[in-house]
């Protein structure tokens, strides 16, 4: 039986049609894959900032927890000239900034002499915060000291150990007990002394953290934290 002279002959792919196709589907595909490598990029990168920010919080609350629990010991303070006991901070300046240097004793259990048997624990230590530079004086390092034993040197002896890198700022402020509600924000201090206080009012009623930290991206990350400071140790 004869092929009908109306009947369509049946054409397949030419070479040009592949090509053209394969080109449309290289480009699809690099756009999907820009965008999902795009979207696990920022994915990744927020992953990070967030663990980083979780950490600053822990990092934050540590020293907050040290200071929360700062003591006046008036005792301590009467064995005579020299020995000094309380909170007692002050500004340090460093690359351009000034940070806090801080000095107290604390009811806190040693982080640093663990060591040791629980049982010989006194339960109070000499513990400070201040920041310096790195090796190469550049980077600017949280550093935390820890002293077992209560001397007449608040702010010498112990074990530092750095506990932050990166730091941006490390600022430390006080609430006095005569702080008047109607201006709250204008009566915190940034130095504090417990030894030259009027007696009564050696240590502040608050204190706020504010601490900030540059990731390896280069975001500063920063957290403030208030909080009331426990009861002193009847003497």
């Amino acid at each position: 039986m004869s092929r009908s002279q109306n009947s369509i002959p049946y054409r397949g792919f030419t070479l040009i049609d592949l090509l053209v196709s394969l080109t449309l589907l290289t480009i699809v595909m690099t756009m999907v894959y820009g965008s999902f490598l795009q979207i696990s990029t920022h994915a990744a990168a927020r992953t990070e900032e967030l663990t980083q920010r979780q950490e600053l919080r822990l990092l934050l609350h540590l020293v907050a927890g040290d200071l929360e629990a700062a003591q006046w010991l008036p005792r301590f303070n009467q064995i005579g000239p020299g020995f000094r006991t309380g909170i007692i901070s002050d500004t340090e300046f460093q690359n351009g900034r000034d940070f806090t240097a801080i000095h107290f004793h604390t009811a806190r259990p040693s982080r640093f002499f663990r060591r040791l048997p629980e049982g010989l624990d006194p339960g109070l230590h000499e513990v400070g915060y201040r920041v310096r530079r790195d090796e190469r004086g550049e980077a600017l390092r949280l550093v935390r000291r820890e002293d077992f034993y209560l001397d007449n040197d608040m702010e010498d002896g112990g074990n530092e150990v750095v506990i932050a890198e990166e730091i941006e700022e490390f600022l430390v402020e006080f609430l006095p007990p005569d702080a008047d509600p109607n201006a709250f924000e204008e009566q915190w201090e940034k130095r504090w002394d417990a030894n030259t206080r009027a007696k009564g009012s050696e240590m502040p009623i608050a204190i706020r953290v504010t601490l900030a930290l540059k990731t390896k991206k280069g975001v500063v990350l920063r957290e403030q934290l208030s909080f009331n400071r426990l009861q002193d140790i009847k003497p």
